[in-house]
């Protein structure tokens, strides 16, 4: 089992983790916490003692994702019951809260995947099939390391470069729940990645059902290619071409002069 000493400053680094190491990750920045707190560090302190440790996207994602009323926010944080209302301790005084809220705002973020390698790349960055969804990572990689992270336009853009058809149906997602817009102002990069993972599951899932072959199955099957299967769904299979048989000549009919 690993051990941390109190005060010394670990690493923090997500880059190109999966959901399960990312999560792996987290349980050990929350250990690591346990350990500074024993020198009876306050909540807020050992929040900036793992915030000093951030590198590559988690700290794109605190420095330029974040505003500074959020980054408060967060240090600030005290426990609360059900009702929101303040948990008081035996001296009558708030909890600080500050390292569980870091820890379940990186989780709810979902950086997962970053200095600025030009908006060029960005803009012409294109997810043309599901199968290549690493395209989530590059475009993170790019993008959370710029000071303009949260701009609307890279928001759209990230929806926008999938595959067209997907595309639409992700932006149709936020319409019917948002009077007919988009709220690119109120999505986070994780709500983003969240909806698309859930619509393509969606998707498998009817493509999987359903019987008969719908207009637009069969572009929807080219672009999700193998992107079902990173969820246990199989393979969608072409069916079998039928065989065209030549038709044999009959010889008598032929003659030599």
């Amino acid at each position: 089992q690993a051990s941390y000493q109190s005060g010394t400053i670990y690493e923090w680094n997500i880059d190109g983790m999966n959901e399960y190491h990312i999560i792996n990750k987290l349980q050990e920045m929350t250990m690591v916490s346990n350990a500074h707190k024993i020198r009876n560090n306050s909540d807020k302190a050992v929040a900036n003692i793992l915030i000093a440790g951030f590198t590559g996207q988690i700290k794109g994602w605190w420095d330029n994702v974040l505003t500074t009323q959020q980054q408060t926010k967060i240090l600030e944080a005290i426990q609360v019951n059900e009702l929101k209302e303040p948990i008081l301790d035996n001296n009558n005084e708030t909890i600080e809260d500050a390292v569980s809220t870091l820890i379940y705002n990186i989780a709810n973020y979902d950086p997962t995947c970053l200095k600025d390698r030009t908006a060029d790349q960005l803009s012409n960055l294109r997810c043309r099939k599901l199968q290549d969804f690493w395209y989530k990572d590059t475009f993170m990689t790019k993008v959370l390391t710029r000071e303009d992270a949260n701009q609307l336009y890279w928001k759209e853009k990230f929806i926008t470069g999938l595959p067209t058809l997907f595309a639409e149906k992700i932006k149709n997602k936020y319409r019917e729940k948002h009077k007919g817009v988009v709220p690119y102002e109120k999505l986070t990069y994780g709500d983003i990645v969240s909806t698309i993972t859930k619509t393509g599951l969606e998707i498998c899932y009817d493509i999987k059902m359903s019987k008969q072959i719908k207009k637009d199955s069969k572009t929807y099957k080219k672009e999700l290619g193998d992107f079902c299967t990173q969820f246990g769904y199989e393979t969608f299979k072409p069916p079998p071409s039928k065989n065209l048989q030549k038709p044999k000549l009959d010889r008598k009919n032929y003659y030599k002069r």
